[in-house]
């Protein structure tokens, strides 16, 4: 087995978190410069603002996918549904029914549940994941019309 492939971490909402509080940071420090408040609930609705974008930053950044040799692990990711709260599955390698990429969705099947997240074809994530699941001889079927084929 491919040593590179067994303590790997997957972050699959990264530039999404760091877009959040990018965002957030501008939001802040342009309104340092702004005197229009009139009212401590102006300023009580904005630091809510704040607060409800650091918490979902902080709650993207903590959802990761982690090959282990034995297993991987999704970690802070919506197990059973999309709207589901997000909890923690382990999934051994011989428990992982299928591993598919449909259209821009990624569908992890196991036993115990399934894992699913938006996913785009070509991008470093899928080619991270296609390569992790290979190196523990999963099969990564890609079925989306959004690969670019070669002529």
């Amino acid at each position: 087995m491919d040593t590179l492939h067994q303590n790997i971490c997957i972050k699959p909402y990264k530039s999404l978190g760091r877009f959040i509080i990018a965002l957030t940071i501008v939001l802040v420090g342009a309104n340092l410069f702004i005197d229009q408040r009139e009212s401590l609930a102006e300023y009580l609705l904005f630091a809510g603002y704040c607060l409800a974008m650091i918490y979902w930053a902080v709650a993207i950044n903590t959802q990761k996918i982690v090959f282990s040799p034995t297993s991987v692990n999704f970690i802070k990711m919506s197990v059973e549904s999309d709207f589901a709260l997000p909890g923690d599955l382990q999934l051994s390698f011989d428990e992982i029914n299928a591993v598919r990429l449909l259209g821009d969705h990624l569908f992890i099947h196991g036993t115990r549940g399934k894992v699913s997240f938006p996913l785009k074809p070509q991008s470093k994530t899928a080619i991270a994941l296609k390569s992790a699941f290979e190196a523990h001889g999963i099969p990564f079927e890609i079925n989306s019309s959004l690969v670019m084929h070669k002529p």
